[in-house]
């Protein structure tokens, strides 16, 4: 019987950027003719949430005209996430927003109301 341990530390989103692994084993046995076999097998590492999202800026500034038009575009805003893509981010606003001027859009997009 054989086991397959880890040295250290596995991480996706670390320096190593790995998911998968190919190992090939060989199996010897104790005879006189030291017969064998070999294997070829994968290990899958699968992702955790381990990493904390983050703007692209520590401050988003925009201006926007008193006449502009119901669901203009104000700001885009970008978070950062290792763990996840574009498509799996949502924003969401829970500062005080003034008499509920502004929306965002799941893209990230704050849009004047």
């Amino acid at each position: 019987v054989g086991a397959v341990t880890v040295a250290r530390r596995l991480d996706v989103d670390g320096a190593d950027g790995e998911n998968g692994y190919t190992l090939r084993v060989i199996a010897y046995d104790h005879g006189d003719e030291r017969l064998n076999t070999s294997g070829v097998f994968t290990i899958n590492v699968t992702d955790v949430d381990d990493n904390c999202p983050h703007f692209s800026a520590m401050r988003y500034d925009a201006d926007v005209s008193e006449s502009a038009w119901l669901g203009s575009s104000v700001v885009q805003l970008v978070i950062l996430d290792a763990d996840s893509t574009s498509e799996n981010r949502r924003y969401n606003l829970s500062a005080n927003v003034p008499n509920g001027k502004f929306s965002i859009l799941p893209n990230g997009t704050v849009t004047l109301l």
